[in-house]
């Protein structure tokens, strides 16, 4: 770990962070650092960000990171906020961003909140409205003139917020149209926004709007609309010329920021040309918030005094002058090219990267190139033109001219340091082909003194063409026996690569002892992310280590590299060991995919230590290994069914041992049968199965065993004579459902080539308000519009919040089995995303139309899975069903919900029948 300029130490920050569950303590360690190491803090922050293990730590450092004005930290908020497989992790990155001071998260939140379709829009509008930087919401009027109401609304309160926070009173007319008793009757939300905003930016026509919406019955509206009228009478009062004489020369912050709130709501253009005379008459120094109304007010007269505007750079920070700037170049393009000839060139590279335009593109590249008009450093150049593609302003067009420029500066340029950064820049542009990778292999070949920048920019790249770059090159270095410190700077780019980048580590058995231990950290990070056929030796050598950072990396590169002797030292760790550890051990343990690792966590499941969240992360994690007979866990299993009383842990255990049956073999296969002197035919029985189900050849291997198995209980019920449990027949029954759904609806909605889908299911998560798993509506049923089959006391609430979780997380597209594992979870999931509904008078299609199913039927269908799941949750927990009569009500009721989800899935079954049918 290479340590800070404040000599923070890495293994000390995260054993803090790392080694309590005291949410409180976590926060404090990481404000601390960030408070006391700045920017280097901050980084060290970054760097233990892919580590972590509680999640909510994750929030609190994104939130904490807003605070540090710094590119890199920049940069890492927006890459989380790109990332919309785990939505709420890139809300809170938006969030961030607002509150930061970067003039780059500002325009990247712009960008945004001119996309509707964009799924963090009104995060974006939401962070820009409690901000300054931005000051600009030209862009709402044309939005609001040209898309109906109806494609506008789950958007339009967080349109209407926008617009009061902007403070043009220009803009009420588009807010006045909401301000009715009708509009609260559809939408409260949508009034509730229009009634503040009026408030902000609504004058004394305001008022009979207001005073209509008093007489609702509704103490919220009623509070709101007196708040309202009492800051629209304050503003008819005041003296705007004193007050902003008194925000202008005021010390006190707090005094400044009362007074600011109500400057923003002053409507008098003459107001603020008074202002522009008291500072050409230097009575009083310029201030953003001033210069920027201004120029919203007043922008041919902000134009015309751009000049004085200029000339006070020494008292205007950058971001005032990028403010009012961006506002005249929406209106006039040209204003922001002929601006650049005007500002001074220490303040260019600040600028640049939120004035985007064509024409400057393409001045700067001329500029690089040398063929330029206006002089400038080559790095402020490079890194204007970097901050471009950082914000999304490139086309894919002007990203291939800049690479390939950049490799001609970085071949021709006799500057050591103006070649290092354009090389850097090429890895920053996150953009690969086959004239990148060439050239970085060129030059490494001629083995340069100093290479790190190009180990750099392949790390950034983090493509697999770069990834073997740098594999090869740290063969080589090994081979070669270079300096260990070059070896140690290969495997760090390479232990910092993005997750998924690097899977297989067996390249690290080209190293010696003495490089690999020199190293140990990068080493362990690499495990973290592959495996390495050899891991086993190194990874127990630091799971005993006392450094406490290096025993961590080991506990969590055993994830991937699990033996039989780390499984028992993790089993140690869970049981015994300090929080931190114990939590990773237990999260390695469940994610290996090794029977005896789920030996030892069979073995947890018995402690007296472990509590309910332990039990369900091991229940629900682990998926049996291929061909291995795991029926000793189910014996286990049953018994601890039995003495089982919470439900959700039940549940698991059901889903848990329904798992393993899978995994196992069939009990009734054709040796048994023969000892049973039982003349028994597949094709007979499967022949029974096809009456039943016409498309029964084309279910999926597995539901086809299920079934047999089934039938043959009926049809040759010796097999289970007088006093034999029947009970796990219902296993077969319900793993059969589940996996036919799986297989032919799963496909559809998590892998689909569509990958708009989890983006839908993200957004429709929060439309009905179910994004926070600990703050879940009273009565979900009501918002999902089928009270009538699921009454409150009956509908799963611990099921609906976990997969909503994961929906947002993302992680139901990686672990799908893990989600949606059983017929309760394949019910919710059909009442959320497969019928259309009305959330706050808003319809909703379904994600994927199905032909000939009512919404209500799909109600129904739910309902009987639900009850379906109970039914064998209750037999499992008894134990015993004895009489084959007891099975008969249970039977019916499984073909008709197969005849049910065969209708479902009748566009993938006539696809998979046709494949059959053309195979012959």
């Amino acid at each position: 770990m290479r340590k800070s300029k404040k000599q923070i130490k890495y293994e000390d920050l995260l054993h803090i962070i790392e080694s309590t569950d005291d949410q409180s303590l976590r926060e404090q360690a990481i404000y601390g650092l960030v408070t006391r190491g700045g920017a280097d803090g901050a980084r060290v922050l970054i760097e233990i960000f892919p580590l972590l293990m509680w999640r909510e730590t994750k929030f609190q450092i994104i939130e904490a990171l807003s605070s540090v004005d710094d590119f890199r930290i920049t940069e890492f908020l927006i890459n989380i906020s790109r990332n919309e497989i785990d939505l709420p992790l890139a809300r809170e990155a938006c969030f961030s961003l607002g509150k930061s001071q970067s003039l780059s998260g500002h325009m990247y939140l712009i960008n945004i909140a001119k996309n509707m379709g964009h799924p963090l829009y009104r995060e974006a509008l939401f962070s820009l409205s409690n901000t300054f930087l931005h000051s600009d919401f030209n862009f709402l009027p044309k939005i609001l003139q040209t898309h109906s109401a109806e494609n506008l609304s789950a958007q339009m309160p967080s349109i209407i917020s926008a617009l009061g926070a902007s403070g043009n009173s220009k803009n009420f007319h588009f807010i006045k149209d909401f301000l009715t008793v009708n509009t609260h009757e559809h939408c409260p939300e949508l009034v509730f926004a229009a009634i503040i905003a009026a408030g902000k930016i609504g004058s004394l026509e305001a008022l009979s709007s207001l005073d209509k919406l008093a007489k609702i019955h509704d103490i919220i509206i009623r509070d709101l609309v007196e708040i309202a009228k009492n800051r629209i009478h304050y503003r008819q009062k005041i003296d705007g010329v004193d007050l902003l004489k008194s925000f202008c020369l005021g010390k006190n912050n707090a005094q400044q920021q009362s007074i600011l709130s109500t400057l923003r709501e002053l409507r008098s253009n003459t107001l603020w040309n008074h202002f522009l005379k008291l500072s050409l008459a230097n009575e009083i120094e310029p201030n953003k918030e001033a210069l920027v109304r201004i120029a919203f007010f007043d922008a041919q007269h902000a134009k015309d005094d751009l000049k004085f505007m200029l000339s006070k750079c020494q008292h205007i920070k950058i971001a005032e002058i990028v403010t009012l700037t961006r506002l005249h170049g929406q209106e006039d393009p040209s204003f922001v090219n002929n601006f650049f000839m005007k500002i001074p060139d220490k303040f260019m590279d600040s600028l640049a990267p939120l004035l985007f335009t064509q024409d400057l593109f393409d001045k700067f590249l001329d500029n690089l190139s040398g063929n330029g008009d206006k002089p400038s450093g080559d790095i402020d150049i490079i890194n204007t033109l970097v901050s471009w593609r950082h914000i999304e302003a490139l086309s894919v067009g002007n990203i291939q001219k800049l690479q390939t420029e950049l490799i001609k500066h970085a071949q021709n340029t006799p500057l050591e340091a103006t070649k290092e950064r354009a090389i850097r820049a090429m890895g920053q542009l996150k953009y690969s082909d086959h004239h990148f990778i060439d050239f970085v292999r060129k030059t490494l070949n001629k083995r340069p003194n100093h290479p790190n920048n190009l180990y750099l920019a392949l790390k950034q790249l983090s493509s697999p063409d770069a990834t073997k770059l740098l594999v090869d090159e740290l063969i080589i270095a090994a081979m070669e026996k270079k300096d260990p410190s070059q070896i140690k700077d290969i495997l760090w780019y390479l232990s910092q690569l993005e997750d998924g980048s690097i899977t297989n580590a067996d390249f690290l058995s080209n190293l010696s002892l003495e490089n690999l231990h020199s190293s140990a950290e990068p080493v362990l990070k690499i495990l973290t992310l592959a495996t390495w056929v050899n891991s086993c030796e190194f990874i127990e050598y630091y799971l005993t280590s006392k450094d406490y950072s290096f025993k961590l990396l080991a506990v969590a590169a055993a994830k991937n590299n699990m033996s039989p002797p780390i499984a028992e030292v993790l089993f140690d760790y869970v049981t015994r060991e300090n929080f931190a550890i114990a939590e990773r051990s237990l999260d390695s343990l469940s994610k290996s995919h090794k029977k005896y690792a789920h030996q030892v966590l069979l073995k947890v499941l018995d402690h007296k230590a472990i509590d309910k969240r332990r039990k369900l992360k091991i229940l629900r994690a682990i998926e049996p290994e291929p061909n291995k007979n795991y029926s000793e866990f189910g014996q286990t299993i049953s018994k601890s069914i039995q003495h089982e009383e919470d439900e959700d842990i039940l549940d698991a255990f059901v889903n848990f041992r329904d798992r393993i049956n899978i995994n196992n073999k069939p009990l009734t296969n054709e040796r048994n049968l023969k000892l049973l002197n039982i003349e028994a035919n597949d094709n007979d029985i499967d022949l029974d199965l096809v009456a039943s189900f016409p498309s029964y050849m084309s279910f999926p291997e597995t539901t086809q065993s299920a079934l047999r198995n089934t039938e043959t209980v009926f049809k040759y019920p010796k097999i289970f004579h007088n006093r034999v449990d029947k009970s796990t027949i219902l296993v077969e029954y319900v793993k059969a459902i589940d996996i036919l759904l799986h297989t032919h609806l799963g496909p559809v909605l998590f892998y689909s080539d569509n990958q708009n889908n989890l983006t839908k299911m993200q957004s429709r998560i929060y439309l009905f308000g179910f994004d926070n798993p600990r703050q879940l509506p009273k009565n979900p049923a009501r918002i999902l519009q089928c009270e009538e089959y699921f009454p409150q006391n009956k509908f799963p609430m611990f099921k609906l919040s976990q997969i909503c979780q994961d929906i947002l997380t993302g992680r139901i597209c990686n672990q799908q089995f893990q989600t949606v594992d059983g017929l309760r979870a394949w019910a919710l999931i059909l009442l959320m995303f497969f019928r259309q509904i009305e959330v706050n008078h808003r319809r909703i299609e379904p994600l994927m139309k199905l032909p000939g199913i009512s919404p209500r039927q799909i109600c129904f269908i739910a309902a009987k899975m639900n009850e379906l799941q109970s039914l064998r949750n209750d037999a499992a927990h008894r134990g015993m069903m004895l009489e084959i009569s007891d099975l008969i009500a249970i039977r019916e009721k499984s073909f008709f919900l197969i005849k049910d989800i065969v209708k479902i899935c009748q566009k993938s079954f006539e696809g998979v029948s046709e494949k059959i049918r053309k195979a012959g």
